[in-house]
């Protein structure tokens, strides 16, 4: 039972100072993930992109009067096919989307996990610290082996 009771002590009192000596690893680890995601995502919009450029090159080979109509559409001229419809966007409208997308990207940069936001604080990384090497201390006299006398 001492035993078990050792360990446990051990073992908290080692995961809270290993958390607050590598509280800055963690979030440096964390960052680094999230901009390999970010950048794995970039990649494939940039393939889909590539796909879909190659793909409208084959059409205009194909048909001519296709230049004219993406023409229109893609350097904001007026268009002149008198049966498609070409919506316009407002600028409020253009405005409120941008806003969103900032919005939505300053939230996934800015988006530590909780507790690594905990212990990332250093009043709280000092009494992580504390608390753990307290644990270990406290570990290690009380369920210390009690030396023998010899008299």
């Amino acid at each position: 039972m001492r035993a078990v009771i050792f360990m446990i002590l051990f073992s908290f009192g080692a995961a809270g100072l290993g958390l607050a000596v590598l509280a800055d690893e963690f979030i440096t680890t964390y960052h680094s993930r999230a901009s390999l995601e970010q950048s794995e995502q970039s990649l494939a919009e940039l393939e889909r992109l590539i796909e879909d450029y190659e793909a409208l090159t084959e059409r205009m080979a194909e048909d001519p009067n296709l230049m004219r109509r993406v023409a229109a559409a893609t350097l904001g001229g007026d268009p002149n096919d008198p049966n498609t419809a070409y919506p316009r966007a407002r600028a409020q409208e253009l405005e409120a989307a941008r806003q969103a997308v900032e919005d939505i990207e300053q939230q996934q940069e800015n988006s530590l996990p909780h507790w690594l936001e905990r212990i990332s604080e250093p009043r709280r990384r000092a009494a992580l610290f504390l608390s753990g090497t307290f644990l270990i201390l406290l570990s290690f006299m009380l369920f210390a082996r009690k030396a023998r006398s010899d008299n």
